[in-house]
């Protein structure tokens, strides 16, 4: 997609809904007239949920972590216990004529989120931001220095690449800056302690099949051959689990020289 409404900007209206929010018998606005379900699905269990006000991309690391922003443009964390608010941004965008600025108006928030080793990315209207999960800091990393330009409308990573879409609305074809990302990760001191949190637990055998998958997006600096057999692959994230549940069976092999 060219469009900056289109660049990672994702609806979750129509997500793990029942038959009856898609099967109905005359046209209504959102809803599938005419489907037929091949599938009865009846439960309403998340019918009305917290991602049906997320406009961003939703990121898990663990059962019933989500990070995300939400309509509001606020980067939330939601875990069991509650709802943790990370950052807030002023939620503006602002209106262009002539190629200039009149004023400014509140709206769903065009606030996009991406992850790159261990950072997030989103923006508001103007800039971009990098929080750390290592230590919880928000840095600026982009700032648009032109704004007869526009507003920032959508981010894209691809590999260690930020793609910036900066228009004078959501519907017209912007300007794309770049971003080269870093790759960083936590001091691994622990051995297995992938996450740098100076434990071993699942969240690092989960961080490990992921570099498994998505070497590029997950890098590790540490050595990931935990079951000594030469290469790194998913048998090593399965036998780190094993570890954390079971240590005195699953004995982690390499040395701390």
């Amino acid at each position: 997609p060219t469009t900056g409404i289109l660049l990672d900007r994702l609806s979750y209206d129509n997500f793990l809904k029942s038959d009856g929010d898609f099967l109905v018998e005359s046209y209504q606005s959102k809803k599938h007239y005419g489907a037929k379900a091949y599938y009865e699905c009846t439960s309403d269990l998340y019918g009305s949920y917290f991602w049906d006000y997320v406009k961003s991309a939703i990121f898990t690391f663990a059962e019933n972590d989500y990070w995300y922003i939400d309509s509001d443009g606020v980067f939330k964390r939601r875990v069991t216990e509650g709802v943790v608010e990370l950052a807030d941004h002023d939620s503006r965008w602002f209106v262009y004529n002539d190629g200039k600025r009149t004023n400014s108006y509140y709206s769903s928030s065009y606030a996009a989120l991406e992850f790159y080793g261990r950072n997030f990315y989103y923006n508001d209207c103007d800039r971009v931001y990098k929080y750390s999960l290592d230590d919880g800091t928000e840095t600026v990393v982009f700032e648009n220095a032109d704004i007869s330009l526009g507003n920032i409308y959508g981010l894209r990573r691809n590999g260690d690449v930020l793609s910036i879409e900066i228009s004078t609305d959501p519907f017209t074809k912007g300007v794309i800056k770049t971003l080269t990302l870093e790759k960083e990760q936590g001091d691994v001191s622990v051995p297995g302690d992938f996450t740098g949190d100076g434990e071993v637990d699942s969240t690092d055998a989960v961080y490990l099949l992921r570099h498994v998958l998505f070497p590029a997006d997950f890098p590790i600096e540490a050595d990931g051959d935990i079951d000594r057999n030469g290469k790194v692959d998913s048998a090593d994230a399965i036998y780190l689990l094993r570890h954390v549940l079971f240590p005195d069976d699953y004995p982690l092999l390499f040395t701390t020289d």
